[in-house]
C-alpha cells in the first residue's frame, strides 16, 4: 500500500488516533504541515491516492481498515464492530465538548468562563465514572486486546491526563486510570505519540499570563513580518498615499490614474485572488463573512498591502474574487500563514499586460468588462 500523508501540527492528540492505528496495522503514514484537502480547513487531514479524508476518527478508521490488524482494531464480529463504533461515538459526543471547554481556555483558544470550566469538570468526572464502571471487570473497552475504541477514547482523554487530571481528581477512577495507563504505554502508542507523563498539578487559567502570551505572540509575528519587508529594496511608491486617494476620491477619475503615475513595479506586485469553493456559496451575507474573516486574519499587513475583494452574481450563484497589491514580488509570509489562505488561489498579474491592467482597474472601480461573465457586484470589501 502506498504511503499515506497526514497533514497536522506537532503533538496533535487528534492525529495520534490514526498514527497509533498505523503502528498496529503496519501502515506507513508520514506527517506534514497542513494542506487544504479538508473543505472545512481543519487538521488533521489524510491525503490518500483517492483524495483527502477529514475528521480524525474517520482517518483512524481508514488507517485501521488498510492495515494488517484490521480485525483486532475494528472487531472480529458484527457485534464487536458495533461496540467499537459505540465507544468512538461516545468519545465524540460525551468527551470532546467538555474536554474543549476545560482545556481550550487554558491554551488560549477560547475565552475563559469560570462557570463553563466548572461544568466541564463535572462532565469529565461523569465520563471517567462511566468508563470506570465499564472497565471494572475488563482490561479493554471491547474484547481482549486494544481496539480502535481504546485508541480513540485514550487519545481524546490524553491532553486531560497530561494537563488537568491531577492525582486527587483522578484517584476515584482506579479502573479508568489502569486502563488508560495500559493503553498509552503500549509500544505502538509510544512509537506514535511518545511517552505520556501524567499531570501532577492541575493547570489553572491565568488571565495575566494569557494576556502577556498573546501580546508576545502578536509582537513576534509582526516583528517577523516587518523584518521580511525591511530586507526589500526601498520603493518610491507611497502605498499610504494611494490608499488616501482611493478612500477619498473617485476610483476611475482619481485613484487609478494616481496609481499608474506612481506605481513601482519592482517594489510591489498585484495578484488576482479567487475563492476555491464558489460552488458552495449560497447567500451573499455568508460569502461576505468568508471574505471578512480572511481579512481579519491579516492584522499585520495593513502597512504593506491593499485589496479589493468582490462578491459577484446572485444568491445561489455567487463568486468571490479580488485583486491584492502587496509589497515585494512574492506573497508575504503573513498571508501564507493565514488559516484561510489555502481556500484561495492567487495568480500574479502583469501590469504591462493590458488585459491584466484592465482587470486591476475594474476590481478597484467595482465595475467594467471583467464582470460581464460573473454578474453584478453584490458586495465588496476593501483591505487597507
Amino acid at each position: 500500500m502506498r504511503m499515506q500523508t497526514l497533514y497536522t501540527y506537532p503533538n496533535n492528540s487528534r492525529a495520534f488516533k490514526a498514527l497509533v492505528a498505523a503502528q498496529y496495522g503496519g501502515v506507513e503514514v508520514e506527517t506534514d504541515e497542513f494542506l487544504a484537502l479538508n473543505p472545512l480547513g481543519k487538521v488533521p487531514t489524510l491525503k490518500t491516492p483517492e483524495g483527502g479524508i477529514f475528521e480524525s476518527s474517520a482517518i483512524a478508521a481508514y488507517v485501521a481498515r488498510a492495515g494488517s490488524a484490521a480485525e483486532q482494531l475494528l472487531g472480529a464480529t458484527v457485534y464487536e464492530s458495533s461496540l467499537i463504533d459505540s465507544w468512538i461515538q461516545y468519545a465524540a459526543n460525551e468527551i470532546d465538548m467538555p474536554r474543549a471547554a476545560w482545556l481550550y481556555p487554558l491554551l488560549g483558544y477560547l475565552p475563559y468562563s469560570k462557570a463553563g470550566t466548572k461544568q466541564a469538570k463535572g462532565d469529565i468526572k461523569k465520563v471517567l465514572g462511566v468508563l470506570n464502571a465499564h472497565l471494572e471487570s475488563r482490561t479493554y473497552l471491547v474484547g481482549n486486546a486494544v481496539s480502535l475504541a481504546d485508541i480513540i477514547v485514550a487519545c481524546t482523554l490524553l491532553d486531560l491526563y497530561k494537563m488537568v487530571l491531577e492525582p486527587q481528581f483522578r484517584a476515584p477512577f482506579e479502573h479508568t486510570n489502569r486502563w488508560f495507563t495500559a493503553v498509552v504505554t503500549q509500544p505502538e502508542f509510544v512509537a506514535a505519540a511518545g511517552e505520556t507523563t501524567l499531570c501532577e498539578k492541575m493547570a489553572q487559567y491565568d488571565a495575566n499570563k494569557m494576556k502577556k502570551a498573546k501580546e508576545a505572540s502578536k509582537a513576534a509575528a509582526k516583528g517577523k513580518q516587518e523584518d521580511a519587508f525591511a530586507s526589500l529594496p526601498p520603493s518610491s511608491f507611497d502605498l499610504a498615499a494611494f490608499k488616501r486617494e482611493y478612500s477619498n476620491k473617485d476610483a476611475r477619475a482619481d485613484a487609478i490614474p494616481y496609481l499608474w503615475s506612481n506605481f513601482d513595479n519592482d517594489g510591489y506586485s498585484f495578484w488576482f485572488c479567487e475563492y476555491k469553493y464558489n460552488s458552495d456559496l449560497t447567500l451573499a451575507f455568508k460569502a461576505s463573512n468568508i471574505v471578512g474573516r480572511f481579512m481579519q486574519r491579516l492584522p499585520n499587513l495593513h502597512d504593506h498591502g491593499f485589496a479589493s475583494m468582490l462578491i459577484t452574481g446572485s444568491d445561489g450563484n455567487l463568486e468571490i474574487s479580488g485583486v491584492w497589491l502587496v509589497r515585494g514580488k512574492e506573497l508575504p509570509q503573513h498571508m501564507l500563514d493565514n488559516g484561510d489562505f489555502n481556500h484561495y488561489t492567487f495568480t500574479p498579474l502583469d501590469v504591462s499586460n493590458d488585459e491584466h491592467k484592465t482587470k486591476i482597474e475594474d476590481y478597484l472601480a467595482w465595475d467594467g468588462a471583467s464582470f460581464e461573465a460573473k454578474g453584478d457586484v453584490v458586495e465588496g470589501k476593501v483591505y487597507k
